[in-house]
């Protein structure tokens, strides 16, 4: 009996806790004091301590006690959980709904800690409906109700399953028509608008999207008489929906209240609260929204921080983080429209990549993933040119395509995504299929029924252009009337929609329509109507651009081109000055691609023109500036020459620019060396010797110097090892990072007392410092002039040479490059007779006047550094001749060459070599698969072989491989070859020496400019076409065998200009050897010139004989074919 008195008396005790708990709980609740829910848990615990049978008073504190555990601990959950299940079993009927409710509720929140315990919302759905097939209350049966709409809501959430949007619905509806009346009616209306947003954007059904709406709105007010705690929350809610709407319709007022009631949410919220990541998620969201409609770079700015500073805060376990994540990433493109910056672009394609690489197998997550990733890498490829970015961009929207099904809300935005891919395929390689593509794409993503209305005026601007594009490839007359139909339709969308959203890019697209109509089909071109609707169009596109400045760059690139073409027509200054000052507004536009501002300078000089000197030398400065960023680090080498290419002969063009307007001669040396050998310059920098930095006390920033040197000088040459057309690709995110790292670098040694010049261009001091043995020059020919600029102890000074003009030189070089690919046995003669005009040409045209200005009238030979620009470098200055004497510039002058001032710097700096330490290697290939014998090439290399192992450690390697040569190659200060060489005229980077495996794997420029031989000195190159280039388009990039050797650490390099006799070549090389050897043994490198130079001299005597009958014969002309190819390059 004592124990039943016992059992009674805790029975009472426990009633008591647990109505002074609901006490302190509605303190809590009223003025959010901790110590007061901390005291109703400790209450209720005891309660439940107490009483060990299954009593109603145990019942009311397990139940309880679920509702006093709100301090966002995992911990707590857990233990509330576990409560509320033994609370399941126990509870009597009248208290079992609640039970089931509260667990239910416990397991929601269990799946918002944590998204990956998706099986709490399965239980929590099995809990409501198990307390909704019990007896329950009126009043609580529309909060099980709810609960079962909530909780699939959730789950609908990380399933994408469509059903358990439409039980979200249901269940919703059922609870708000329970009870008009109900306490909680807010909160059940509330749960119904977010089910319904949701499914329209599964469906697009904007009715749903209008009951959501409405829903919405009558929950917040409501909550708002109620004074309901949800109020936030709802207004959240609310304002999602809003945005939604906003975003289909462009309609302002909607965007506008969404802000004012997401800021109004925001203070409200418990900063640990996981709704206040949510409020701040959709603040943000709304945020990006008014960005894109009134371009205030505050707003994407304060995005991007709110943002980053969630992701900072939030686990990325937690249900919100990839949201967060996301909207990040999409913040972060659209900044990079507004400013240009390329580092926001690079992130966001780094996270999208960890997030795609995070999700696999996850397809309701992949959409959206791969969607902005499509869009983030085509944004990237449109800033920065790389081709890998445009095949990944092709990847990542197929991927997301393939997640989507036909019909669906979202299903054209990667349809859309490729059509975009294909149109800018087409524009890269030409290819009509492209075209082809592009256009069906955008075609059937328009026959969609979709309801994202503003967007579709955009997808109509862009089908336009792929149909103007087909007009001028086609001529087609169908293509441009179905262009103007659809670009008027889309502008008069534009027109019906709330702030006009997209318009510059109807207006832009016009106006391209009609000025390509002009250009292609006009056949009286005086009828100048088209072109002035063009220009009307494209003038409006331009100032409703002006807070889009990638698409403004381009308009105003259309619109000046739109005036150059009707200046052409008019002759009237005033339509020359509007398209230069259209050229130049486009040219200054910091956050446009570096392409198109490079266009716009490049038109703007051409308009320009001779008629304002000053105007033109302003937009050569330009070019010097943007050139850099044209080819950036950040693009590896493939990319690099691609972007160079588009502009390979603006440097020679500026340079006789800056010499026209009374420019300093320097001005003109720095405006080619900023345009010219880009490519090599920045690998020659990541080669630069920090020893200085080191002993000047700074060890630590010279180490994280040479780490990311050797990682981008290892990696920057060579393609990617993936294939972009087939998974996604993180070697180009890897050497991105490396290469900003390194550029950030850089610039803290720069900021550095006493190395603010480290890496920047060579001042005139150094360049003069170069020219201490042999004077530099750099023979420039342009359309305006023609000069010599010499670089001699004197100075930088200009010679004019009146008789080398631009046509004259591409006569010649194409008549050279037809000679040489059409010679064979038959046609020598003609080919002879080819380089002995080009002997005659250059002696008058360059080297007469040179050799005149240097030498005083003196006899001796002087030495030059000829530094050849554009179509000259094919041709051999040092052998130019007087057809009315016997003068030649081989007896006259001790030549070598170089492609740029900063190369023959690179070179210079190099010391000579310890030979007792040094080793020498020698490759010959007297067989090669599938090309012709080379019978004198294992005598070369025996006889230079034999030279050279007299002084240091030698190796002979008949018939290599690639990994054998690059093997030995990194311990060998002297390196030479007796083989085939090969000149890609298509791809100057796959220039290769024909080793054992070059059908294979050929050893490219790209792999020896990878290389980095510290103890390198000499390189000897006894193959064809091996020191010359033969890409029209990137001459002056110094892209072959020579130039690459030079990169990898060789400063003085022998090379061919064409094909070699081998016999020859080898008679050549061990004069050259033998000339080097000094009477105390060791190897005079400072005498390469001279000694290349007797031994062609001797060569060129040795043409003028032939055997005939036993006897030999002296003829009276030498055969410059022979004698004139092999070159030396350096100082």
């Amino acid at each position: 009996m004592a124990t039943s008195r016992q059992d009674e008396d805790d029975e009472q005790r426990a009633l008591e806790l647990n109505e002074q708990a609901k006490g302190l709980w509605r303190t809590f609740c009223d003025n959010g004091e901790p110590h007061s829910l901390d005291e109703a848990i400790n209450l209720l615990e005891n309660g439940i301590r107490i009483t060990q049978s299954d009593t109603i008073a145990r019942a009311k504190c397990l139940i309880n006690v679920d509702r006093a555990r709100l301090r966002g601990s995992s911990d707590d959950l857990a233990a509330s959980i576990k409560r509320l299940r033994q609370a399941r079993g126990m509870a009597p009927p009248q208290f079992r709904s609640i039970a089931l409710l509260n667990l239910g509720n416990s397991l929601q929140e269990q799946f918002n800690f944590d998204r990956n315990q998706e099986h709490a919302l399965d239980e929590a759905i099995e809990v409501y409906a198990e307390g909704l097939a019990g007896r329950t209350t009126d009043s609580d049966r529309p909060k099980l109700q709810n609960g079962i709409s909530a909780a699939s809501l959730s789950r609908f959430s990380v399933s994408d399953d469509a059903a358990d949007l439409e039980q979200a619905s249901c269940f919703g509806q059922l609870a708000i028509d329970s009870d008009v009346s109900h306490p909680y009616r807010s909160t059940f209306l509330d749960t119904l608008s977010c089910a319904l947003s949701s499914l329209f954007r599964l469906q697009g059904d904007q009715h749903k999207l209008n009951q959501a709406i409405e829903y919405g709105k009558e929950a917040f007010r409501l909550a708002e008489s109620q004074g309901s705690p949800n109020l936030p929350l709802f207004y959240t809610n609310f304002a999602e929906s809003l945005l939604t709407r906003s975003s289909l319709r462009g309609h302002a007022p909607d965007l506008d209240v969404a802000i004012e009631l997401l800021e109004t949410a925001m203070p409200l919220f418990p900063d640990d609260q996981i709704h206040a990541g949510y409020c701040t998620l959709h603040y943000a969201r709304a945020l990006q929204h008014r960005f894109e409609r009134d371009g205030d770079e505050s707003d994407i700015t304060l995005c991007v921080d709110l943002l980053e500073d969630l992701l900072l805060r939030t686990s990325p376990d937690r249900r919100l983080f990839a949201g967060y994540q996301r909207t990040l990433v999409i913040s972060l493109i659209l900044r990079t429209h507004a400013t240009g910056s390329m580092n926001d672009l690079d992130q966001a394609v780094n996270m999208l990549k960890s997030e795609a690489g995070r999700i696999a197998g996850q397809e309701a997550a992949a959409l959206s993933v791969y969607q902005n990733l499509g869009v983030a890498l085509l944004t990237r490829f449109e800033m920065r040119g790389s081709y890998s970015d445009l095949a990944e961009a092709r990847l990542a929207y197929q991927t997301a395509l393939d997640q989507e099904a036909e019909g669906s809300l979202d299903y054209t935005l990667p349809l859309i995504g490729l059509a975009n891919v294909a149109l800018r395929s087409f524009q890269e390689t030409d290819a009509g299929d492209e075209l082809d593509d592009a256009v069906r794409l955008y075609e059937r993503a328009l026959s969609q029924s979709v309801a994202w209305e503003n967007l579709r005026c955009a997808r109509l601007a862009s089908l336009g252009y792929a149909l103007q594009l087909r007009y001028a490839r086609n001529q087609a007359p169908a293509d441009f009337d179905r262009c103007i139909e659809v670009c008027r339709g889309a502008l008069t969308l534009s027109e019906g929609l709330a702030n006009q959203p997209n318009m510059f890019h109807c207006l832009g697209q016009l106006g391209n329509a009609y000025l390509q109509k002009y250009q292609t089909d006009v056949s009286d071109k005086r009828d100048v109507t088209g072109l002035g609707t063009a220009i009307f169009y494209l003038e409006t596109a331009v100032e409703k651009a002006a807070r889009h400045p990638p698409a403004q760059a381009m308009f105003l690139n259309n619109l000046g081109l739109a005036y150059q073409v009707l200046y052409a027509q008019s002759h009237d200054d005033n339509d020359r000055d509007l398209g230069i000052a259209a050229f130049r507004t486009a040219m200054n536009l910091d956050a446009g691609s570096p392409l198109l501002r490079m266009t716009a300078a490049y038109r703007g000089l051409v308009l320009v023109g001779k008629m304002d000197m000053v105007t033109a030398a302003d937009f050569v400065d330009r070019v010097v500036e943007i050139m850099p960023r044209l080819s950036p680090r950040t693009l590896r080498r493939a990319d690099q020459q691609h972007m160079i290419s588009l502009f390979s002969s603006i440097g020679s063009y500026g340079a006789a620019v800056m010499l026209e307007n009374g420019r300093p001669p320097i001005d003109a040396v720095n405006a080619l060396e900023a345009t010219r050998g880009v490519m090599n310059r920045m690998l020659m920098e990541t080669r630069t010797d920090v020893d200085a930095l080191r002993q000047a006390g700074f060890p630590d920033l010279a180490e994280r110097f040479n780490t990311l040197r050797d990682q981008l000088g290892s990696t920057a040459a060579l393609p990617l090892a993936s294939d972009p057309r087939q998974t996604l690709n993180w070697e180009s995110e890897a050497h991105v990072v490396a290469a900003r790292d390194f550029d950030a670098v850089v610039g803290e040694i720069q900021a550095l007392p006493g190395f603010e010049s480290f890496m920047h261009p060579l001042a005139e001091k150094e360049m003069v410092s170069l020219a201490d043995r042999a004077s530099i020059v750099m023979i420039n020919v342009s359309i305006l002039r023609s000069d010599a600029l010499i670089i001699d102890s004197a100075g930088v000074r200009k010679l004019v040479l009146p008789r080398l003009r631009l046509p004259d030189l591409v006569e010649k070089a194409n008549a050279w490059t037809e000679a040489l690919h059409c010679d064979n046995s038959s046609e020598r003669r003609n080919t002879i007779e080819c380089i002995r005009d080009i002997q005659h040409w250059l002696w008058d045209a360059v080297v007469q006047d040179v050799h005149a200005h240097l030498s005083h009238g003196k006899q001796e030979p002087i030495r030059v550094c000829w530094i050849p620009v554009g179509p000259l470098a094919l041709l051999p200055i040092h052998a130019a001749a007087d057809p009315k004497s016997d003068a030649n510039a081989l007896d006259l002058i001790v030549s070598s060459y170089g492609t740029t001032m900063k190369e023959l710097s690179h070179a210079h700096r190099k010391q000579h070599p310890n030979l007792d330490s040094a080793a020498a290697l020698v490759i010959h290939m007297a067989q090669t698969p599938n090309q012709l014998d080379l019978k004198y090439a294992a005598d070369e290399a025996n006889a230079v072989g034999a030279i050279l192992q007299r002084l240091l450690t030698t190796s002979v390697l008949p018939a290599p491989s690639k990994s054998d040569v690059l093997t030995h190659i990194k311990n060998s200060s002297i390196v030479h070859f007796s083989c085939h060489g090969f000149a890609d005229a298509q791809d100057p980077s796959a220039s290769r020496i024909l080793l054992r495996d070059w059908e294979t794997d050929p050893l490219t420029v790209a792999h020896i400019a990878a290389l980095h031989l510290r103890g390198a000195q000499f390189a000897y190159l006894s193959a064809c076409h091996a020191a010359v280039g033969r890409a029209a388009d990137s001459l002056d990039e110094g892209i072959h065998l020579a130039g690459a050797f030079q990169i990898a650490g060789f400063p003085r390099v022998v090379g061919t200009l064409w094909q070699v006799d081998d016999e020859r070549a080898m008679q050549v090389a061990e004069r050259v050897y033998q000339s080097l050897v000094s009477d105390k043994g060791g190897l005079g490198f400072g005498e390469l010139a001279d000694a290349l130079n007797a031994a062609v001299k001797k060569l060129r005597m040795d043409t003028r004989t032939i055997e005939v009958g036993g006897m030999t014969l002296e003829i009276d002309e030498d055969d410059p074919f022979v004698w004139a190819p092999i070159i030396y390059m350096g100082l």
